[in-house]
Parts: C-alpha cells; structure tokens; sequence
C-alpha cells in the first residue's frame, strides 16, 4: 500500500472560518507547514529518519526542512566532511550510495542532499529504492523530485518502510488561498476575518514564503490581540506590493471587462509599475497563443508543450492555459499583441494616464466580436 505522509495535527483549527471557507481547506497532505512539523518533530526527539522524500514546487518549504537537518546533524567545521550535495542530472545512483554508505567523520550521522530526483531515469530510481530496503542509520539522505505529482515514479513512493518519510510540498491552489491563510494564520496564532484574508491572499499570491513574513508582521503588530481585520492587513502592507500575474489573468481568461479594470486600477494605484503590468499582461496574451498554435499542430500532451513554450513554464502553468486559450480566438490574440507592443511605446513617451493605455489594452482585448469564439458570446 501506499505510504501516507506523516503529519502532526496542529492544536489550533480554523473553527471561526466561515462554512464556505471550512470546504475550501485543503488536504493535509498539501499543507507544507505539516511536513515542516513532522522534521522539527523528529529533531526535537532525536529520531531523524535515514530518508526523507519531498516533492512538489514549493521551495520555501524545502529549504526550510533541508536547512533545519543540516543544523541539527553537521557540527559547525566539519561541512566538508559530513555533507553532501547532488544533482541528480549529475550523478548516478550508485555514486550517492557509496557516499550513503560511507561512515561519518566525528558525528553520529551524515547529510546527504540529492536535488532534481525527478532526471533520474528508472534504471537509477530501482538502485535507490533497493537501498530503501535497508538504509544506514548512519546518513540522513534528503531526495528532493520538483514535481506537481508523482504517479509515475512508481516504488519510489510506495515504500512501506517507517525508515522513509514522503514529505509533500505544494504550493496551494489560487482558489484554496483565503484557507490556506487562515489554516498558517492559526499555526502562528492568528485569526483573520474573511475580509482580511481575501486581502491577504490578494497581497501574497501563492508565495508561502511571503505569506509567513507578512503573518509574523502581523502577529508583532496585534501584540497581545489575536483578532486580525481588514483594516489591520491593509494597515500593515500598505499599497506596495508585487503584481501577482494570476490576479489578471484569471480575470482576462474570464473576459470580466469591469473586474479586470478595477483590478489593473487597484494595481497601478498601489505604486505598482504600469511597464511590469503590461509586461505580464502581454506575457500571457503570448502564452494563450503559443499553446492555442501548438494545439493545432497536434501536440496534446501538456509535458511536451511545456517543453516547446521553453523559459521553464511549469506544466501546472501550461494546463491552465490549455483550458483558458479557447476564450479567445488567434486573431483576437495577434491582433492584443500589436496592440501591447503600441501600449509599451505609449507608455514610454506619452503623457497620457497610464491607467487609460492599459485599459485601451484590455478593452480591445475583452471586447465581443466576429472573432470571439461562439463558446463566450
């Protein structure tokens, strides 16, 4: 069977959340403060697994679990000794083995650290579950697959072996942020009002890392007070913050010509640059049209668009924009480019708002015609 990551409930549950946000909570096993828990757990009681197996995109996360193992098992001096780092496109298995295998200098354990796990092919991936069998209790090897899912690595996320720990880390979704929030809010010993994390979830998009930043802000603000408002985020983040791309995007792909303006006034009004707004706007205008192109050339499967969009887009990127380019036809995307490239001229040397050219932008972009496809009339 399938081993289920281990988690650590927290004393805190997000009780005062209201039923529609309480639906929207996500899964243990996507919850990245779980396996952060279950690490420090094991450091806190002396029991470090011999192999611990993260996966998932969200580096603050790792970082952080790889970050507190190295503190707790490589004395300060002997780094050059009882550590080590891998990548996986570089290394064969059998190399990390012997290293695995290898007494430590001084210590009780080893550190072993193998990135990018997911290039391995399954000729190295069988080597290493074979040593899943019997791990040293003399190394701590991390194995890090940056990957959004893990079905088709087979046995290495099968084991069995309470020697093995499979620690997911996930960015959450855009529509599971407001929870998100509020379930990290509850761990720091927060609660925040929907309005509140509406605007929160606004501020940080799906960086986790920046999330717990603007939280402990918050807890150092509240001081003594555990209830945080609206008026308490908006007080703290002020106006400043990055343009988060999925802010626009969800409303351009919806074709929602008011929202989409109230959000770009909101956005240039907070100090934002209208040239990094129109340069994501055109970004994904792009996007749409090079997977709509590559769709008609017969390419479907979204890991072989990933890799013909190049510039790493993620395949999670790529499979919301297979679904979202048939809101626009290409003409309508060619014809929203050229006018982006005008709007970045304009921009540059004109003394009109900036709010009108990018508006003139989405207006045209937005706008119903022959062109719009029969599927959004």
């Amino acid at each position: 069977m399938r081993q289920q990551p281990t988690t650590v409930p927290s004393r805190m549950s997000p009780k005062w959340l209201s039923p529609t946000f309480r639906l929207l909570c996500i899964d243990w096993r996507r919850n990245v403060t779980n396996s952060i828990t279950v690490v420090e757990n094991h450091i806190d009681q002396q029991k470090v697994a011999p192999v611990y197996i993260l996966w998932g995109r969200e580096q603050w996360a790792k970082k952080k679990i790889v970050g507190s193992l190295k503190r707790h098992l490589v004395s300060e001096g002997m780094e050059a000794f009882n550590y080590e780092h891998y990548y996986a496109a570089d290394t064969q298995a059998v190399t990390v083995l012997d290293s695995c295998l290898t007494m430590p200098m001084m210590a009780d354990r080893k550190f072993i650290q193998v990135e990018e796990c997911q290039k391995w092919d399954v000729k190295q991936r069988k080597k290493i579950t074979e040593y899943f069998k019997n791990p040293s209790a003399d190394t701590c090897l991390v194995l890090d697959f940056d990957v959004d899912k893990v079905g088709k690595f087979g046995n290495f996320f099968n084991s069995s072996s309470s020697s093995i720990h499979i620690l997911p880390c996930q960015k959450p979704k855009i529509n599971e942020l407001p929870a998100y929030i509020g379930r990290l809010a509850a761990e720091t010993g927060l609660k925040l009002d929907q309005d509140a994390l509406a605007v929160l979830a606004d501020f940080t998009g799906d960086d986790i890392e920046l999330m717990q930043r603007e939280l402990d802000k918050l807890k150092l603000y509240k001081w003594g007070n555990d209830q945080v408002k609206v008026e308490d985020v908006e007080a703290l983040t002020g106006r400043t913050r990055h343009v988060n791309s999925w802010e626009i995007q969800k409303t351009i792909s919806g074709r929602n010509t008011s929202e989409c303006l109230m959000k770009v006034k909101d956005i240039l009004d907070s100090g934002e640059s209208a040239i990094v707004l129109l340069n994501i706007i055109s970004r994904y205008i792009s996007q749409l049209l090079q997977v709509k192109g590559l769709l008609a050339r017969g390419v479907k499967d979204r890991y072989q668009i990933s890799q013909n969009m190049g510039m790493g887009t993620p395949v999670f990127v790529v499979s919301a924009l297979m679904k979202e380019h048939t809101s626009f036809s290409s003409i309508e995307l060619r014809a929203a480019l050229k006018t982006a490239a005008i709007t970045d001229d304009m921009l540059k040397g004109s003394q009109l708002a900036n709010f009108s050219l990018i508006a003139r932008l989405i207006t045209s972009l937005l706008a119903v015609s022959r062109y719009t496809p029969d599927s959004v009339k």
